[in-house]
């Protein structure tokens, strides 16, 4: 199992892929409106100093995906997808902890939905509190790393 930022056209392809998939899956979501949108300026949306992009294989294969958008305050974790027949595996928890890293300590913010419950569960493993509930969204949020100590 490994962590890559995608650096190849091919990569970048595989990165679409799993979102195209990832956006069907949840279809009509209101909250996850956009990526539609995000999908063909994936690149320049996700790349430093806007953000960051893992893609997580599995087996030699790419099974998953992660972004952060940069540009928010707190910065925001968007689009967490690992294919459904991956899960279960740790590259969910594999994603989440290389984009935790490049994050520089700076605070998180992430939506799911509330039927998302192994999702939630990692999300919080991993120091995000719920901090907002709204229509089957929860709002979760993991605080930056106090750099005055």
């Amino acid at each position: 199992m490994r962590t890559i930022h995608p650096r190849t056209p091919q990569q970048w392809d595989e990165a679409r892929r799993l979102l195209s998939r990832y956006a069907e899956s949840i279809a009509e979501t209101p909250c996850f409106d956009g990526l539609a949108e995000d999908l063909p300026r994936l690149r320049t949306r996700y790349s430093r100093p806007n953000g960051f992009v893992y893609l997580g294989y599995l087996d030699g294969e790419c099974r998953g995906v992660v972004t952060l958008d940069l540009k928010s305050e707190p910065s925001v974790v968007r689009r967490l997808y690992v294919e459904p027949s991956a899960r279960g595996r740790g590259l969910g928890r594999r994603l989440m902890e290389a984009l935790i890293a490049c994050s520089g300590g700076r605070p998180l913010r992430l939506e799911t939905l509330e039927a998302m419950v192994e999702a939630r569960a990692l999300y919080r493993s991993m120091g995000f509190l719920e901090t907002g509930r709204e229509e089957g969204v929860t709002t979760m949020e993991r605080p930056g790393l106090n750099r005055s100590a």
